[in-house]
């Protein structure tokens, strides 16, 4: 058989029909069936505080240092100076479900820090990894937020029957 372009389209036609009525069409094109979790996480971030350390875990230690460090550069020691919660009304008035909360973080004068990934170490909270920015004009303040809005629980609200 000559492959022309009226073969090619027809034969494509005919595997693309094929595939999906063995339902796996949606495979082959590069589409996953619909999982009910909607993120997944990767199994290494599992281990890392951040993913169970809410914001009263935080409250405790403003004030403390946390020794920050980006790559291969020096490490900065970070003074947290503020933790606070976001507001979650709109979310909540959508359904979602969730907590949210930023750390505001000092860089010592002297220092020029970037923002970025920071692996961070702490002697009680220990070590984990936070994307930080700058914030504001000094340079010396960076922000974290962690957000864990879960889009997948709804709030029910139950109606009273009549």
């Amino acid at each position: 058989m000559k492959l022309t372009r009226r073969n090619f389209i027809w034969a494509s036609g005919t595997a693309a029909v094929s595939l999906s009525f063995l339902g796996r069409g949606g495979e082959i094109f590069g589409q996953t069936r619909r999982s009910p979790v909607s993120i997944v996480m990767p199994p290494e971030s599992t281990s890392d505080p951040v993913n169970f350390l809410s914001s009263t875990y935080f409250e405790p230690f403003v004030g403390s240092v946390l020794s920050g460090q980006t790559g291969r550069a020096r490490a900065v020691n970070f003074q947290l100076a503020e933790v606070q919660d976001l507001a979650r009304q709109s979310n909540e008035a959508r359904g979602y479900l969730g907590e949210s909360f930023s750390l505001l973080l000092t860089a010592p004068a002297g220092s020029s820090p970037k923002g970025g990934i920071y692996t961070f170490r702490h002697p009680t909270i220990g070590v984990f990894s936070l994307f930080i920015s700058p914030v504001g004009r000094s340079g010396r303040n960076f922000e974290a937020v962690v957000n864990r809005i879960n889009t997948t629980a709804l709030v029910r609200r139950v109606q009273p029957v009549n």
